[in-house]
């Protein structure tokens, strides 16, 4: 699956410019890691992702999968969000992510991608 290939991709950029100090490369990769991951979980379980416009969007698709419990759905739509929320500052604005902000961002992905890898197998 692509989307999966993807977002493991980002989450290691992600892993590797942090630990190179390399904080607004390693909150984009995040930030992208995240959407990917989003993409997986829909395709794998609706065959269909967000093509909207704005990215927030997939956190409703993923509300909308059946055979996840409730509970695991809102925390992998509540990882995406904040993931999401983040792109904006990652790649667009003026100031530098600080390190606590990308730490911060890494470990949301990574919370992510163990989510939806337990529930991609």
């Amino acid at each position: 699956m692509n989307y999966l290939k993807r977002a493991q991709e980002c989450l290691q950029g992600a892993k590797l410019a942090l630990d190179e100090k390399k904080y607004d490369l390693s909150a984009i990769d995040s930030v992208h890691c995240g959407i990917s991951a989003a993409d997986a979980i829909c395709v794998y379980y609706l065959q269909c992702r967000n093509t909207g416009e704005k990215h927030a969007d997939v956190v409703e698709l993923i509300k909308t999968i059946k055979g996840i419990k409730h509970e695991e759905l809102k925390a992998i739509a509540g990882t995406a969000a904040k993931l999401i929320s983040m792109k904006n500052m990652a790649e667009y604005e003026e100031r530098s992510i600080k390190p606590k902000e990308a730490e911060a961002l890494y470990y949301h992905a990574l919370k992510i991608m163990e989510m939806v890898m337990e529930k991609l197998g």
